[in-house]
């Protein structure tokens, strides 16, 4: 038997070259599209969570974020996280309660995160000194040049000028975008973290330790003892369930600091030939 990787620039045409018979595999769909492969194709497309988290971060090494919590925590109930994964997502991904993906042993499914409530963010940004938006300078918040991206940037936008918060998009090539974010120059910034590994550690250690300031992966500059503690102690435990407690911990404290905006976790999908049969797909992660 041979395997031949065809590489077709366009989704789009990729997945026509699907219909057709042309291709066995199509591991991506075209944006917009989902609800119409589902019909199409029914039990041949196959959704599991991925490894992976995406996120706006905050810039915590200066103000207006570095101590202000209030004003983070407006920002993330300001953020319909539900209609990104449901609408812009289209179903295939996960509302993120926190850094971890669901199914990564630490992952804790009882976490709440922030829902939505305009409400709750108008509360607490009148707490952090910024009674509807009033004193509060615009925002910037720097992108790496991808569609999905500027869809989801634009929602949040949206979404933040509902509570009179004014932010303005700011978009750079892939190469430029990531130079800006590792020299921690945006004010806020669209993040994004793929797991190495299927372990805790490579999400919590490699983007919340102190330690990984910078190029490390800490692009917010997030800091915190009690944090830093829990995730040495985890790095020299050797059980799976003790490791997975503490991790449930170190995760609790970083979602009630909020150096993010929660988001959302990506799903994986496959569309599979019908002369496939007997696959199997990991419970998280790319089965590429």
């Amino acid at each position: 038997q041979n395997l031949e990787f065809t590489v077709v620039p366009s989704v789009s045409v990729a997945l026509e070259k699907f219909a057709a018979g042309e291709l066995d595999l199509l591991e991506q769909l075209p944006p917009g599209q989902a609800e119409l492969v589902r019909r199409r194709f029914g039990a041949r497309l196959h959704i599991w969570p991925g490894l992976s988290v995406r996120y706006i971060g905050f810039n915590l090494s200066r103000e207006p974020f570095k101590s202000n919590r209030s004003l983070r925590l407006a920002f993330n109930y300001a953020v319909n996280k539900r209609a990104i994964t449901e609408v812009l997502g289209e179903g295939v991904d996960a509302v993120s309660c926190g850094p971890l993906p669901p199914g990564l042993p630490g992952y804790d499914n009882k976490a709440a995160g922030y829902p939505f409530s305009l409400e709750r963010a108008r509360s607490m940004l009148a707490e952090a000194g910024y009674p509807e938006g009033r004193g509060l300078p615009e925002i910037t918040l720097l992108y790496n040049n991808d569609p999905q991206d500027r869809r989801v940037c634009e929602f949040i936008q949206a979404c933040l000028s509902e509570i009179g918060v004014t932010v303005r998009l700011k978009t750079l090539e892939w190469a430029a975008f990531l130079a800006a974010v590792r020299a921690g120059e945006p004010e806020m910034f669209r993040g994004s973290w793929v797991g190495d590994f299927p372990d805790a550690h490579n999400f919590l250690y490699t983007l919340f330790h102190s330690s990984n300031w910078g190029d490390a992966g800490n692009y917010t500059r997030y800091a915190s003892q009690p944090v830093d503690s829990l995730l040495d102690l985890a790095l020299r435990s050797t059980g799976q369930e003790q490791r997975a407690a503490i991790y449930r911990e170190a995760g609790k404290l970083i979602v009630d600091d909020a150096p993010w905006i929660f988001t959302y976790h990506p799903g994986q999908v496959a569309l599979t030939g019908s002369r496939w049969s007997g696959l199997k797909y990991p419970a998280a992660g790319i089965w590429a």
